[in-house]
């Protein structure tokens, strides 16, 4: 079986991992070990299986059962967990448990070699940070809501709106294939706090994780322009991480000023390419000094857009390398 050759070569330590997790269910009344509930919660997000219900319909059959044990490395089993026993399951583990095996499926990938080219300049790892809403109330669902106020021209406040917002890292892969590595909730300590959570402050306590799963990884942050500020270049600096952001002319005034002033100067600093009928011109500025930090910024543009991408950086710009960013 195909998926069982993935698993043994790729993850040969999956099922002793899953294995490792603690099991809060009383013991007496246990049919599936925890290691057999989670598997096939893998199984059925790999068999892209939406909805908790189809997992019983769907993988509940002869040859899925068999298949099973293979991968499992177990004998007679009568039939795959009832996606409510799967549920009652996950919602008793520790969430830290879990997220601990996923750094060492990951760590395995890189030292693999099997995916060298998806890496930036053919050093760093692509990261990508950013922030999913995932629920919206019109009350408050529990302490830790965020909340949102819409107010009318007066300013009196006409509606609230409670919600939930995840900020993930994922790493990249062959372009098209992101794996989620580090995730950080943006929630409030309590209803009362007078200042609430935001997603950068998530992701300076999710920075702290990634390192302490991935202290020698060579990593590239892809981040949007809400981390252009000194403290996100400080941290990155900090952890030996380089960073490649998406940068507005609102996100630092003083250096959109002086790139748009600089970027017509210096020829050597741009280059144009014919694409069809299409022209792309890229133009970079390197060194603008901000605070503590030296600042690359690069911008790309096409003839037939209207808008232009804008990204800064602390990688090394010149013209062979600016096209990578």
């Amino acid at each position: 079986m195909e998926l069982l050759k993935i698993i043994n070569h790729f993850f040969p330590d999956l099922i002793p991992l899953l294995r490792q997790g603690k099991d809060h269910r009383h013991q007496s009344y246990i049919t599936y070990k925890n290691h057999v509930l989670l598997f096939v919660r893998i199984l059925a997000a790999v068999f892209r299986i939406e909805s908790m219900r189809k997992i019983t319909d769907e993988l509940n059959r002869s040859i899925s059962i068999k298949n099973s044990e293979k991968m499992l490395g177990i004998d007679e089993l009568e039939e795959l967990p009832h996606w409510k026993t799967i549920n009652d399951y996950l919602e008793k583990p520790d969430p830290s448990i879990l997220e601990e095996i996923i750094p060492k499926l990951v760590t395995r990938l890189t030292r693999m070699r099997t995916f060298e080219k998806s890496r930036i300049r053919n050093k760093y790892w692509h990261i990508v940070v950013d922030a999913t809403q995932l629920y919206s109330f019109s009350e408050r669902h529990c302490e830790h809501c965020l909340e949102r106020k819409y107010k009318d021209i007066e300013g009196n406040i006409i509606r609230r709106e409670y919600y939930h917002v995840v900020l993930e890292a994922k790493i990249v892969l062959n372009r098209n294939m992101a794996i989620s590595i580090c995730t950080e909730f943006v929630e409030n300590e309590s209803p009362d706090v007078t200042k609430q959570d935001c997603e950068r402050n998530a992701f300076y306590r999710m920075a702290k994780k990634l390192k302490k799963r991935f202290p020698r990884l060579p990593i590239c942050l892809g981040m949007d322009s809400l981390y252009a500020c000194a403290p996100v270049f400080t941290l990155c600096e900090e952890n030996n991480w380089k960073y490649i952001i998406r940068f507005k002319d609102g996100s630092i005034k003083t250096i959109a000023e002086e790139f748009h002033a600089l970027k017509h100067m210096d020829i050597a600093n741009a280059w144009t390419k014919q694409i069809g009928e299409v022209q792309a011109t890229h133009r970079f500025v390197t060194n603008i000094p901000y605070k503590s930090h030296e600042l690359n910024i690069a911008e790309y543009t096409q003839s037939d857009m209207k808008y232009s991408f804008v990204f800064i950086t602390n990688l090394p710009i010149k013209n062979a390398t600016v096209n990578s960013l």
